[in-house]
């Protein structure tokens, strides 16, 4: 993840279904911490941006919550590809 003010990352999986499982697992994770992430789901791809709390540089919450999502695509098998 990562460029500009928000941190970014896309996501190709095996499946529709598999993608859809990666966002229900981000989306609870999200939620329990009160982010709201942007998504783009197509298909097997999942797109999303993560809005940082200071523009200037992701601090230790930005970089926690995006390593979360990280480990779980890698759960899933994710291909990373390039941010939209």
């Amino acid at each position: 993840m990562g460029a500009g003010c928000g941190l970014r990352a896309a996501y190709r999986f095996d499946s529709a279904s598999t993608a859809l499982q990666f966002i229900v697992q981000v989306g609870l994770r999200c939620e329990q911490d009160n982010w709201h992430p942007h998504l783009d789901w197509r298909v097997n791809t999942v797109a999303l941006r993560l809005a940082l709390h200071q523009c200037e540089q992701p601090g230790a919450q930005d970089l926690k919550l995006a390593r979360h999502i990280s480990i779980e695509a890698s759960k899933l098998e994710a291909q990373v590809t390039t941010g939209r």
